[in-house]
């Protein structure tokens, strides 16, 4: 299993909220899918798949994650 990490996206901000989620869950995905869209209050960051595989999801759209 390989997990997705959210990525920093400010020094200043630890937590990021799940604007958009753009795939299917248990199904098979290339890499460099767009998996979702995380926002904070400065800034949004588009989260690509790294590798091929299954896509099993921990979190749901309107979730903050840290």
């Amino acid at each position: 299993m390989h997990k997705i990490l959210t990525p920093l996206i400010s020094a200043n901000e630890d937590i990021a909220k799940i604007v958009k989620i753009n795939i299917k869950e248990n199904n098979f995905y290339k890499k460099e899918k767009l998996i979702c869209v995380l926002e904070t209050s400065k800034s949004s960051v588009d989260v690509n798949l790294e590798k091929d595989g299954y896509v099993y999801l921990l979190f749901k759209e309107g979730d903050e994650v840290k």
